[in-house]
């Protein structure tokens, strides 16, 4: 039996996480147009001419996020993306499949992470990424990824993947036409439509989470 969950778009978490917009809520009606985060990699459509200036898709990141990470070079670069209700895109995707992905989505947020945002963003959002640190490794040793988790820590102890590191934050930076308050404009700062999602997220980390990302946002001035 296949069971159909309505998604909408990408929303983008300040966090590096990309998660699948209106998660299982009713179908909007036909023509409505939305601004979003970015465009699932599953059902979009690029002005080649754009897309070339990005530098397509970023190789490194294999499996997930890459998606998300043309999306935000988008903005960086004055783009916009945006979903529309009236076609219908059936995905086949089943959540808990191999327990590599978790490498790959660890590995990858914190690449986007690093390479994308202002590093004054990273700077004074280094607390609130400290914190959710901790909360994913003991996350990951309560669901079974914390080899996973652990071994995305190793891509980062590499000096050569550091030097790609910095050499893509240098090419990223340099297509930068906007600043990081407009940027992260649509942003969000919930896990409540994920299926990750549980009380602890929902009344405590979901609320603490908003507040910092709203006095972030509230000192942007890059």
């Amino acid at each position: 039996m296949v069971i159909q969950k309505p998604t909408l778009g990408g929303c983008l978490h300040c966090l590096g996480l990309g998660f699948s917009s209106q998660y299982q809520s009713p179908r909007q009606p036909a023509g409505i147009i939305k601004e979003i985060s970015y465009v699932s990699g599953a059902a979009c459509l690029y002005r080649l001419g754009h897309l070339k200036e990005l530098g397509f898709f970023d190789e490194r990141l294999f499996l997930y996020h890459e998606d998300l990470d043309c999306g935000w070079l988008s903005r960086l670069r004055g783009g916009q993306s945006f979903s529309l209700t009236t076609p219908i895109v059936y995905h086949h995707y089943k959540f808990s499949r191999n327990p590599a992905k978790y490498y790959y989505l660890e590995r990858n947020r914190w690449l986007v992470l690093l390479q994308n945002y202002h590093w004054l963003t990273l700077l004074l959002l280094s607390p609130l990424l400290v914190a959710a640190e901790l909360f994913l490794l003991v996350q990951a040793f309560k669901d079974g990824w914390l080899k996973q988790k652990l071994t995305a820590y190793g891509y980062f102890c590499s000096r050569a993947n550091w030097r790609l590191i910095i050499d893509r934050r240098q090419f990223v930076q340099s297509l930068r036409k906007c600043p990081d308050y407009l940027v992260t404009a649509t942003f969000c700062t919930n896990f409540n439509h994920t299926e990750v999602s549980n009380w602890v997220v929902n009344y405590l980390i979901n609320p603490l989470v908003s507040l910092y990302w709203k006095l972030l946002q509230g000192l942007m001035f890059w």
